[in-house]
């Protein structure tokens, strides 16, 4: 049965939550487990429960908090968080006998990055001897409200809770709890089916059964496209690509007759493997069913992402692989520990790390541009992580081993939406948007001219479910509004020579040619919508033609031109620093006029006060003193913030600092976007634009 756990470990498993009535609900700890790191190693020298935890830290260090590396020393204190209070669904599991808890971790000293105090560490898991089992289908209410059936049935007999051994096979266990999440989507997911037809993929590979054989087929020759299942596979190729197995030109015939097995990469061979387990005939990989090389055949295929994810049955992702040689982790499950932890020896089952979405979020396969649009389209998806597997679709996110059950998309890097995606309500599917810009900007690309087309799959499948028309990452009829978009940088707060990390974050300009100044898509570097909630009073610009001009196919080809001709204020602001404040001690740029008190603790609340945020802070270079800058009147909005005393509204406005560009022989005057400012449009408040009339100018 195992060897006893240590009295602090014992205590966390028997404590009763107070905030429970039954005595069959042990699932709080009531204090510290550990006061610190060493003792924490000291104790899993004999206790196993504390050596499980060891391990979990040491992995949600090398996963979570990279910067740290994967020692230890830069932490003081580990400890059982005694304030928990359980959600839905992990109430769901106590009801069947399981332990939810999570760690806090307290970093020693000043970090600005991570900030100081606590930081939570890995969940861990606890199923105990009393399970009472089978837990039956049964439905949880959200507080979006939000109903989705989630089956428990059978949690105990899934592969990742059995005792085994190494060399057990436990393939078919473990793709049982697929079919099983298949099945149910299928039949209770409204909002996971094909709304509408999608093309094939122009090629598949198929994955005869059986054999190692696999080989290219022509999608338009298999028959009626409605009868067709196939899977797709999102995957990172990795830093050196011209090793992956890939179809061009020269080897398209033979691939059609057998692609030899020992020529694909350990994923692409997990990734046929677990086709052929879920009976799916053919699967969809890029390299492989997109001729390499050819870049008509790239432009062509790249434009129609949304049909080949969104048509999937499944995505299989390969979300801890960094390239094609870590494979899916078909088989690196471990089983749970197993021990006992009172005088009769009663049995409980550990699994430390438990299953947490932000494992997924800093995964090698979500920090890549071109994955966001395969997770976005995809109807299902199965995350393929070291230590279990997670299920994503439009109506679930589930772990493998039952802790994670509810209905937020929560595998996105950046936002968090609670109320679901719905294209008819187009401020809310507008929010959805760029929530999607603020992951997609966040990421990785390898080749620089192709920031535009790894966004374009989302961006047709956006276009169709609104009917909005897309301009540059932005949309025509939403234009004045989407162009309140922010660079991300806290740095440009800073004093140049502050000795913050942050002022390392320098903003990347995008390589993609003739890309203009407006469009946030001009950087490769994290990006939010200025406007982050409340609803438009009023726009003070007007569109008068807006215009992207594409080489080629549009999206994904070159651009050759771009027009964007506005009516609207244009007007000379000064700005200078505020006061200092304890998170910015140099203070931060502010239009003149807009200084605003700190909160209680001295510190300075960005999102109730008026910063002007240059697109490039080193534009301003080792600035000081005050300057002015050309700025045009954009729109004025109501935006809610949060305070110690409640909820409020801040009415706000919003311009653009812009920069002319000289041209000849040109009547209309040509601008470049610099920066985005807001003021304070509280009524009674000064107007910085008062009595300016508007100018007709283009934005470059």
């Amino acid at each position: 049965m195992g060897v006893a756990i240590c009295e602090h470990c014992c205590n966390i498993v028997v404590a009763k939550h107070p905030k429970l009535d039954s005595e069959q609900h042990y699932i709080s700890a009531s204090g510290a487990h550990h006061s610190s790191i060493a003792a924490l190693v000291e104790s899993a020298e004999t206790c196993p429960f504390c050596t499980a935890l060891l391990q979990g830290f040491r992995h949600y260090v090398a996963k979570f908090l990279p910067r740290y590396g994967s020692e230890l020393p830069h932490f003081a204190k580990f400890e059982i968080d005694p304030y928990w209070n359980p959600n839905y669904e992990e109430v769901a599991l106590i009801e069947y006998g399981f332990t939810v808890k999570g760690t806090t971790v307290t970093i020693d000293g000043k970090d600005r990055s991570m900030g100081s105090g606590s930081i939570c560490g890995p969940n861990f898991l606890i199923k105990r001897g009393n399970f009472r089992g089978n837990a039956p289908i049964f439905t949880i209410q959200y507080n979006r409200k939000v109903e989705a059936s989630i089956n428990l049935d059978g949690l105990t007999e899934r592969t990742i809770w059995q005792s085994f051994g190494p060399g057990d096979d436990i393939l078919d266990g473990r793709f049982n709890v697929i079919r099983t999440w298949i099945q149910q989507c299928q039949l209770n997911h409204p909002r996971c089916k094909l709304v509408r037809n999608v093309d094939l993929p122009t090629r598949l590979v198929k994955v005869d059964s059986g054999t190692d054989a696999v080989r290219l087929v022509d999608a338009e020759s298999l028959g009626n496209p409605t009868a067709i299942s196939y899977t797709a596979l999102s995957h990172c190729w990795g830093t050196r690509p011209q090793f992956f197995c890939k179809t061009t030109r020269e080897n398209e015939a033979k691939h059609r007759n057998k692609i030899p097995w020992d020529s694909l990469s350990k994923t692409y061979r997990d990734a046929i493997v677990a086709t052929r387990k879920l009976g799916i005939p053919y699967i969809w990989i890029d390299s492989l069913c997109i001729i390499q090389g050819d870049p008509d055949e790239w432009q062509r295929e790249s434009s129609r992402m949304a049909s080949v994810f969104s048509g999937a049955v499944l995505t299989l992702a390969a979300t801890d692989s960094e390239d094609g040689n870590a494979g899916l982790f078909l088989t690196s499950l471990e089983p749970p520990i197993e021990t006992t932890y009172d005088e009769e020896g009663a049995p409980i089952l550990l699994r430390c790390p438990a299953a947490d979405n932000r494992l997924i979020q800093v995964s090698p396969l979500n920090s890549r541009a071109w994955t966001l649009q395969e997770l976005v389209l995809s109807r299902r998806t199965v995350h393929f992580s070291t230590n279990q597997l997670y299920w994503q679709c439009k109506e679930l996110f589930l772990s493998e081993d039952g802790l994670i059950q509810n209905d937020v998309f929560a595998s996105f890097r950046q936002g968090y939406m609670r109320e679901p995606l719905d294209f008819s309500k187009t401020e809310v599917a507008l929010e959805y948007w760029w929530m999607w810009v603020k992951d997609y900007s966040a990421r990785k690309i390898s080749v620089g001219k192709d920031w535009v087309p790894a966004i374009a799959g989302v961006t047709e499948y956006f276009s169709q479910e609104t009917g909005l028309t897309p301009i540059l990452g932005m949309w025509k009829e939403s234009l004045v509004d989407d162009l309140a978009w922010a660079v991300d940088q806290i740095s440009s707060s800073l004093d140049a020579n502050d000795n913050d990390t942050r002022t390392q974050d320098i903003p990347r300009r995008s390589s993609v040619l003739n890309i203009p100044s407006w469009t946030w898509l001009r950087y490769e570097t994290p990006i939010s919508r200025a406007r982050t909630t409340g609803s438009v009073l009023e726009t003070h610009a007007k569109i008068q033609d807006a215009e992207v001009y594409w080489m080629e196919t549009p999206l994904t080809s070159q651009i050759k031109s771009t027009k964007l001709t506005i009516s609207a204020p244009l007007k000379r602001l000064t700005f200078c620093r505020s006061q200092p404040a304890r998170n910015f001690p140099g203070g931060i740029w502010i239009l003149s006029g807009q200084d605003r008190p700190h909160n209680y603790s001295g510190f300075l609340d960005l999102s109730h006060n008026f910063p002007y945020s240059p697109d490039d802070y080193l534009d301003l270079g080792d600035r000081k003193e005050p300057f002015t800058e050309l700025c045009m009147k954009l729109l004025t909005c109501q935006q809610g913030f949060g305070t110690a005393r409640g909820p409020g509204l801040d009415s706000l406005g919003f311009f653009l600092a812009v920069r002319e560009v000289l041209t000849e022989f040109e009547e209309t005057r040509k601008y470049e976007r610099i920066g985005i400012g807001r003021w304070d449009a509280t009524p009674g408040e000064p107007d910085p634009f008062e009595g300016v009339e508007c100018s007709i100018f283009e934005l470059v």
